[in-house]
């Protein structure tokens, strides 16, 4: 079997959070995955202060959640045969909010930065079978803290993250 290269400018790195709420009340499991573009600084490899703000608000939330995939994408029809493994019976709508924290001492620099919240859409494949009623009862906006010295760098990036289906 011939397996073909992408082109590198369409390499990317993909990512699999697996969102669970092991409570007896809302038991609950179910894929997140999201995308980023591959670049010499930025691979599977070496994550950064993004994933990790994505992966700790989800945490917060849902403490029983954890990493299941991180892999550079280089290959044509790698992504869909990865994520034909963590398919499931629905998608369900979810937001996450990035809010820039300003300290005190901070506040008159902000007055010259374009500074903005991100809500971003995102969609979590539930794999888990719960009754249906039970889904209303989850909390489906999380919200993350950008750093005061992060805020620059996070404007730039979150631009490039798909968080599509």
């Amino acid at each position: 079997m011939n397996m073909n290269l992408l082109d590198i400018n369409d390499m990317q790195v993909l990512k699999v959070i697996r969102v669970q709420d092991n409570s007896k009340w809302t038991y609950f499991a179910g894929n997140l995955h999201y995308t980023r573009k591959m670049t010499p600084n930025y691979q599977s490899i070496n994550s950064d202060f993004i994933d990790d703000m994505i992966f700790n608000s989800i945490k917060k939330v849902y403490p029983d959640s954890r990493l299941i995939v991180n892999k550079d994408i280089i290959w044509e029809g790698q992504m869909k045969d990865i994520l034909n493994a963590y398919s499931g019976v629905e998608d369900i709508s979810f937001k996450m909010s990035f809010i820039p924290m300003v300290p005190y001492d901070k506040m008159t620099e902000i007055y010259n930065m374009d500074i903005y919240i991100y809500t971003k859409e995102f969609y979590i494949n539930r794999v888990s079978i719960i009754e249906k009623e039970k889904l209303k009862f989850m909390n489906n906006h999380m919200h993350a803290d950008i750093p005061f010295d992060k805020i620059v760098d996070f404007n730039k990036k979150i631009k490039t993250i798909n968080f599509k289906k």
